[in-house]
């Protein structure tokens, strides 16, 4: 669990309902729990060995990540932001876990726009030090971090919230990407659509899930088709309220 940001309700349930279903699919799955910075950075250099030996790479988070400014960070669990020298020594940028994908398809799946759980302090700090943190809703858009044959699909548009979902269930986005990640012959861009609309019907267009596209110019699909799964490494990381369990 978080152990100095705002918890969050559905992470855990939301890693391993997408972890059953991509096991279901074929790949190899490596679930991890409740990660402090160091078990993260670990298991992010871990899924980069793996990575270099599979046709497709899925790397799925769940939990806090925020934008400051103007680059995203993913939340361990651990991270403790009292001001914006803090940033660089609690928080794991977003760049530098994409770096870690190095397969010939990588997909990076985020349900990680939710409030900015350190809002308050890194703008106080900021004041403090004359500088301007920009936008801390939810994630940025910063196509700079994707490289070649990589598909970035978040919880939200850029600048914006993502939804939590009620106790013990799993967010509107997680939610709708369960009901279309395992239908076959579904073309990835085509998925990212259907979760979409699902997500916008769903929250009444509160929320509207991102995609960024850095594919190349043939069809990808995850559920059957085109490339073989089994060959895929996959990781699913939750830092939020959850008994704590070890890798699979």
């Amino acid at each position: 669990a978080y152990e100095h940001a705002t918890p969050l309700n559905n992470p855990p349930n939301d890693a391993e309902a997408v972890a059953a279903a991509l096991g279901r699919m074929g790949f190899q799955v490596h679930r991890v729990n409740d990660a402090d910075i160091r078990q993260l950075t670990r298991e992010l250099a871990t899924f980069r060995q793996r990575s270099r030996q599979a046709e497709v790479a899925v790397l799925y988070y769940a939990g806090h990540a925020i934008q400051v400014e103007g680059r995203n960070y993913l939340v361990p669990v651990d991270a403790e932001v009292r001001e914006l020298g803090d940033v660089s020594l609690s928080l794991v940028p977003l760049g530098a876990a994409l770096q870690q994908l190095q397969s010939e398809v990588n997909v990076i799946i985020l349900d990680a726009c939710r409030d900015n759980p350190f809002e308050q302090e890194l703008s106080r700090s900021a004041t403090q030090q004359g500088r301007s943190l920009g936008s801390t809703r939810g994630l940025g858009r910063d196509e700079s971090l994707l490289g070649g044959g990589t598909y970035l699909m978040m919880a939200a548009a850029p600048d914006a919230v993502a939804l939590d979902g009620p106790p013990g269930g799993n967010s509107p986005f997680t939610a709708a990407l369960l009901e279309y990640l395992e239908e076959p012959g579904l073309e990835l861009s085509q998925l990212h659509r259907q979760v979409r609309r699902t997500v916008e019907q769903r929250t009444q267009g509160a929320q509207s899930p991102e995609a960024i596209d850095r594919l190349p110019p043939r069809p990808v699909y995850l559920a059957g088709l085109s490339l073989e799964p089994s060959l895929g490494a996959t990781t699913s990381v939750a830092p939020s309220p959850s008994d704590p369990q070890a890798p699979e």
